[in-house]
């Protein structure tokens, strides 16, 4: 299981429930928890480069591929 916590703040609202959430699966599920914070994301360029090309991958080269790959093998 994937979650992507996207609080700002290190240790804020948001992170205590991520982390309660997380407490509450553990026993029964892998959870993996990705801080959006942490990453280097870019913004969306509307340039479709990812509707053009077989991949759908994004002319960007930054932690958002990572994120896909992992939300990928969650799916599974």
């Amino acid at each position: 299981m994937l979650i992507l916590s996207g609080s700002p703040r290190k240790g804020g609202n948001t992170d205590l429930l991520v982390e309660a959430f997380v407490k509450g699966l553990s026993p029964k599920h892998d959870v993996e928890i990705v801080s959006v914070r942490d990453s280097r994301i870019s913004p969306c360029m509307g340039c479709n480069y990812c509707f053009r090309n077989e991949s759908h991958a994004c002319v960007q080269k930054d932690d958002m591929s990572i994120i896909y790959e992992k939300m990928a093998l969650a799916e599974n």
